[in-house]
């Protein structure tokens, strides 16, 4: 059997607009409802018999569109949350000095599976994530789901997939600057559940955004 899994990555934010890491209970933008529901309207032409999203009010409030659109069930989980950052840099902007020092010091300790800033997820929490999540869609019985997650802990799924039991936090950083994800991008991978696991996995195609059209050159207003 070839099970099919469309990825989702959340629609926008306003603290996505504003160049900040997100917390986890902010809201669509007015230009994220509408990205939801352009890839909802892409999504109602597929046999999708259910959604799985990331619990996140981003990834949740995105995921509840294309579900009421499709008219199929939606479950909620933890294991697709995007990467933890630290929380005394979540909401704030990128740019800040303080923010880019404790991002510095992440990047150059990022293969020391021992360190930690604060209270972040490391490498070995991601991967162990990724792949536990990765199970979880494996082990479902539906052939056809949709996945709503995040930007970066979809590129850390794809590393997996790509590489398995070889995946190093070089590589995993190496294809997550490669492989890039926009709000609402669609990412479609096979799973042929009667290959060996390490074969099984295609990708098929990779930030399919066309349903968004001319929507990204409207204007938007952000309150700083």
């Amino acid at each position: 059997m070839i099970k099919k899994f469309y990825f989702i990555r959340h629609a926008v934010t306003e603290q996505d607009l504003q160049d900040c890491f997100q917390t986890f209970d902010v809201p669509l933008s007015e230009k994220g409802r509408e990205q939801a529901a352009r890839v909802a309207e892409r999504l109602a032409g597929l046999p999708i018999e259910a959604i799985v999203s990331s619990s996140m009010a981003r990834a949740a409030e995105t995921a509840g569109i294309i579900s009421r659109k499709i008219g199929k069930p939606l479950a909620l989980t933890d294991l697709f949350h995007e990467v933890h950052k630290p929380s005394v840099i979540r909401g704030k902007n990128r740019q800040l000095p303080e923010v880019k020092q404790i991002m510095a010091a992440m990047r150059e300790h990022f293969s020391d599976v021992t360190w930690r800033h604060s209270d972040e997820e490391n490498f070995a929490d991601i991967s162990g994530r990724a792949k536990a999540a990765l199970a979880l869609l494996v082990a479902r019985p539906e052939e056809c789901l949709a996945v709503v997650t995040h930007g970066f802990f979809l590129e850390m799924c794809a590393a997996h997939i790509f590489l398995g039991e070889a995946i190093t936090p070089a590589t995993a950083l190496h294809i997550e600057h490669v492989l890039v994800s926009k709000n609402t991008g669609i990412a479609l991978f096979e799973y042929d559940t009667g290959e060996k696991p390490e074969r099984a996995w295609k990708l098929i195609s990779w930030n399919d955004h066309g349903h968004l059209g001319d929507l990204d050159l409207k204007k938007h207003k952000v309150n700083f």
